[in-house]
C-alpha cells in the first residue's frame, strides 16, 4: 500500500496524532519532526493502541515520506 489507512503493530504505546515511521524491528515507532532527522516519517496515528505490541490504525503515505528534519 502506498497511501491509505491500515493497522500497524506499535513498537511502543502510540497516541492519536503521533507521527510514525518504522523501527529497526519493522514496527511503527513515534518520531518527532525536528528531532529525529535520520528517520523517515510516513504516517499519522488515527486510532491509538493500548500498549507496546498492540495494533494502531494509521494513515500512511509512503510515496514520498519526509525526513524528520
Amino acid at each position: 500500500m502506498r497511501v491509505g489507512r491500515t493497522k500497524l503493530q506499535g513498537d511502543a504505546n502510540l497516541a492519536k496524532a503521533d507521527m510514525v515511521g518504522t523501527s529497526a524491528d519493522a514496527q511503527a515507532a513515534a518520531y518527532v519532526f525536528g528531532t529525529d532527522t535520520t528517520k523517515h516519517i510516513c504516517g499519522e496515528v488515527y486510532e491509538d493502541n493500548a500498549a507496546a505490541g498492540g495494533y494502531a490504525i494509521v494513515d500512511i503515505n509512503c510515496i514520498n515520506p519526509p525526513r524528520g528534519a
